[in-house]
């Protein structure tokens, strides 16, 4: 089954992707990875997590594999920069992974699973490989919803208070109403609100930067449209405030 990574590969995608570790990523695992295991990451991509592995393991073998040649390029050399011998990459399909049945102890996939059109059928090919009493194990976001376990009450709440319209904000763009002194550019000021608020919220949630594709809080793009005082002020303002709120509008203060 031909397959194609949606996210693509840049190299500040790229970059993103090579801080991912056992602990931030699969400490879940770590009692379960003993010496002389083999192991298979699927979807390894610049295989920063199958390195690691490697280093747990030590008298272990661990095999990457990813649909992307250029992934696999840059995760061979990343393993013997760091002088980590006992991990492997090679080009494959998750769907038909070129290996015999019961070869691995362990089969692990971070991010994989959303990106596949039939997630069951990988997870079958995975358990084909794994050995008899052995682990096939996953890490994977699920877009459509949040599944809390054990049920918690509080992460309910805020779940649902992350889901409720917010004044002058849609899900992927904020809406701002604001006064400047003419001798301001509005490029100026866009600078500013963007640079004000990504420090501060990188200072207040240190783990931000991290979850970020790039770790950069805004986009690039704006969109700009004025009014005077003359105009039509209130309508604006109320456009702001009730911007996609149905009538449930949350106040969004940030400074």
């Amino acid at each position: 089954m031909t397959q194609k990574y949606g996210m693509g590969y840049s190299k500040t995608f790229i970059d993103v992707l090579k801080k991912r570790c056992i602990k931030t990523h699969a400490q879940f695992l770590i009692p379960y990875l003993k010496p002389g295991m083999k192991i298979l990451d699927c979807g390894s991509g610049p295989g920063s997590m199958t390195i690691d592995f490697a280093r747990y393991l030590q008298r272990g073998e661990v095999i990457g594999v990813d649909i992307e040649e250029s992934q696999i390029a840059i995760a061979t050399a990343d393993a013997k920069r760091e002088n980590v011998t006992n991990v492997t990459f090679q080009t494959a399909d998750v769907f038909d992974l070129p290996f015999a049945d019961d070869t691995f102890d362990l089969v692990f996939s971070q991010g994989l699973l959303v990106h596949l059109p039939d997630p069951i059928q990988a997870l079958q090919e995975q358990r084909r490989v794994t050995k008899k009493g052995g682990i096939v194990t996953a890490r994977s976001g699920y877009a459509r919803g949040a599944i809390f376990h054990p049920e918690n009450a509080l992460l309910k709440e805020a779940w649902l208070f992350h889901n409720q319209p917010l004044l002058g904000c849609d899900i992927n763009h904020v809406h701002i109403l604001c006064s400047f002194h003419p001798k301001y550019s509005i490029g100026e000021i866009v600078r500013k609100f963007k640079s004000i608020t990504a420090r501060e919220l990188f200072r207040e949630y240190q783990w931000l930067k991290e979850e970020l594709w790039g770790g950069e809080f805004w986009s690039d793009g704006y969109y700009v449209a004025t009014v005077g005082e003359k105009g039509n002020w209130k309508t604006v303002e109320r456009y702001v405030r009730l911007q996609g709120s149905n009538g449930r509008a949350v106040q969004l203060r940030l400074l």
